[in-house]
C-alpha cells in the first residue's frame, strides 16, 4: 500500500555526467590546426586570422588597449570641436549669444 496516498512514487532519475578537462592552450593548438585545414576556404581562413590577431591583441597588451581608448577620445573631441564651429558659422554669433542670453534668464 502507498503511504503517500496519491498514487505512484517517483523514482530516481539517473544522471550521466562525464567530467572533462578544459585545457585553453590545447584548445588554442587545435583551432590553429584545424584552420589550416584543407577543406576551408580562403575567406574563412582569412576571418579566422584577423579574429584571431584582434583577440590576441587586445587583451595581451594593456597599453594596447588604452592607447586605443586614448586614440579613440581624441577622436571624440576632434568630432565635438568641429560641431561646434561648424554649428557657430550655421547660425551665426548673434543668434548664439541670444541664445545664450535667453538660457541664462
Amino acid at each position: 500500500m502507498n503511504q503517500s496516498g496519491f498514487g505512484k512514487v517517483p523514482k530516481h532519475r539517473k544522471f550521466d555526467y562525464i567530467p572533462r578537462h578544459y585545457d585553453p592552450e590545447k584548445e588554442a593548438l587545435l583551432d590553429r590546426v584545424a584552420r589550416h585545414s584543407p577543406d576551408k576556404s580562403d575567406s574563412e581562413l582569412m576571418k579566422a586570422r584577423i579574429t584571431d590577431s584582434l583577440r590576441q591583441g587586445y587583451t595581451g597588451d594593456d597599453s594596447y588597449r588604452k592607447k586605443l581608448v586614448r586614440k579613440s577620445n581624441m577622436r571624440l573631441i576632434y568630432i565635438i570641436v568641429l560641431l561646434l564651429i561648424i554649428s557657430y558659422f550655421l547660425l551665426g554669433s548673434d543668434k548664439i549669444t541670444e541664445l545664450l542670453s535667453t538660457i541664462q534668464g
